[in-house]
C-alpha cells in the first residue's frame, strides 16, 4: 500500500528537483524485532521469510526509484538457529544508468523504516517511508553541506487508495494490464534475490 503515498511522488519530486544533485546511491531499510515463534511469518509452508514479508517492501521501492531496468546484482539471505526461513537479509539493485539501491531487511532486527537518497550535492533521509499510517505526517531530513532543514510531507490514505486503485483495476483493462505488469516485475526481483 505503500506505494500509493504521496510522499513517494513528493521525494521523487525533490530528487528531479536537483537539489541533491546526481544520486549516487539509495539505501532503503524495513525491519522489526522479532516476535512470537508460531507467527505466520516464520512459517515456511505459508511462504514465510524476510524476504517475502518486509523484504518485498524495500524491493518494491527500490524498483519505484530505479525504474523499468531495475535487476539485481547481489543478495543474501540469511538464517538464524530455529528457524527454517529467512530472518533478514540484504540486496543490491542496479538499473542501466548505474545508479544502486542498497537493500536491508529482517524479522528479527530492531525496528527501521527508512530510505536515504545520497546525491553529489546533498543526501536526503526519512522514516516511516513504508508504514505510514493515515493522517501521519512524514517529514524529510535534506541536509547539503552542514545544513539540515526538514521538510513535511503531505499525509495520505494509502488503505483507501490501495482499495480505489483495486476497484479501478477490476473496472479498466488498461489499469489491471499496468498493475499485472508492476506485479510480475516485483516477482521476478524477488526471485533474483532468492
Amino acid at each position: 500500500m505503500f506505494a500509493f503515498h504521496k510522499q513517494i511522488a513528493e521525494i521523487q519530486d525533490i530528487i528531479a528537483s536537483g537539489k541533491l544533485g546526481d544520486v549516487r546511491l539509495y539505501r532503503i531499510a524495513f525491519g522489526f524485532p522479532q516476535r512470537a515463534k508460531n507467527d505466520f511469518r516464520y512459517n515456511k509452508a505459508l511462504g514465510g521469510g524476510a524476504l517475502l514479508d518486509c523484504g518485498g517492501y524495500t524491493v518494491k521501492l527500490a524498483t519505484m526509484l530505479l525504474g523499468e531496468t531495475a535487476k539485481t546484482a547481489y543478495s543474501n539471505l540469511n538464517y538464524i538457529k530455529d528457524f527454517d526461513v529467512d530472518i533478514y537479509g540484504s540486496a543490491a539493485m542496479i538499473n542501466d544508468s548505474g545508479t544502486t539501491a542498497q537493500l536491508s531487511f529482517g524479522m528479527d532486527n530492531s525496528y527501521k523504516c527508512e530510505l536515504e537518497v545520497w546525491g553529489s550535492k546533498g543526501f536526503l533521509r526519512t522514516g516511516r517511508i513504508l508504514t505510514a499510517p493515515d493522517g501521519f505526517e512524514p517529514t524529510a531530513d535534506i541536509t547539503i553541506g552542514s545544513e539540515t532543514e526538514t521538510v513535511k510531507l503531505s499525509p495520505d490514505d494509502t488503505f483507501g487508495k490501495s482499495i480505489e486503485h483495486f476497484c479501478k483495476c477490476v473496472q479498466d483493462a488498461k489499469t489491471r494490464e499496468e498493475t499485472y505488469k508492476t506485479i510480475l516485475k516485483q516477482a521476478k526481483l524477488v526471485d533474483e534475490i532468492k
